[in-house]
């Protein structure tokens, strides 16, 4: 299976904000009636939100502050969401037919405010699509896969930082970060190829879809993301 790389869309032609900024954010009130989301997204220890591994608590995205002017396109980015994505019902109701890795949809609901910061409208109809990320602990091989080594040399000089097994990655993630990026990622062939979507956790900055997923977004028109060719070496076993 062919896969490509995808990412929001943030053209303003597109989603309608100015200067590449998000079409919507969480606001300080919205983690003063969230706290517990916010210490699982931003605590000091937010491994398993990085992970896409699930919280246990119930999640709620009621009142995220939707920018004044920006379209409802069926993905919008959302500042400070580093996992999944935010998508449509009619976006859902697509997914929900593709492969995905272990995942969960929490309804989504934005607020949108004038200019006088009077709340306008609400507006449903939105999902945060969570999905869990592949981590490289099983289904990476280290020895085949090469490692951005430039930011830790100059970081951390004279030290000799070569990832060959997931353990050492992870050490070196945890002794001198930030996580090194695979510049050539190479995955077992216990990988699941079948998958339409996926992300890692840290090994590389992308997200990727499947040319088949990807067919069915052009054929629908959905909106609001943009693919790209692989700018990271990815190869199968």
């Amino acid at each position: 299976m062919g896969y490509k790389q995808i990412s929001l869309n943030r053209d303003p032609k597109v989603s309608g904000i100015r200067g590449g900024t998000d079409q919507a954010y969480f606001s300080d009130a919205f983690w003063q009636e969230h706290p517990e989301l916010d210490q699982f997204m931003f605590g000091d220890d937010n491994s398993d939100y990085m992970a896409g591994l699930q919280p246990n608590f119930p999640v709620k995205m009621e009142g995220i502050t939707l920018n004044y002017g920006a379209k409802l396109t069926d993905f919008v980015s959302v500042g400070a969401l580093l996992r999944g994505y935010v998508v449509s019902d009619r976006l859902k109701n697509l997914l929900q037919q593709a492969r995905l890795p272990n995942h969960k949809f929490y309804e989504v609901t934005f607020h949108q405010f004038n200019r006088n910061k009077e709340i306008i409208k609400q507006v449903g109809g939105y999902w945060w699509l969570y999905f869990q990320m592949e981590t490289g602990e099983q289904n990476v091989n280290f020895e085949a896969s090469v490692f951005d080594h430039n930011v830790h040399d100059e970081r951390y000089p004279g030290q000799l930082l070569f990832p060959n097994t997931f353990t050492t990655y992870q050490q070196i993630f945890n002794q001198y970060p930030p996580a090194m990026r695979a510049l050539k990622l190479v995955l077992k062939s216990s990988f699941d190829r079948s998958q339409d979507l996926w992300g890692t956790r840290f090994l590389t900055l992308s997200n990727y879809i499947s040319e088949e997923l990807l067919t069915e977004f052009k054929s629908t028109k959905i909106t609001g993301y943009k693919s790209d060719e692989l700018k990271d070496d990815l190869f199968f076993e």
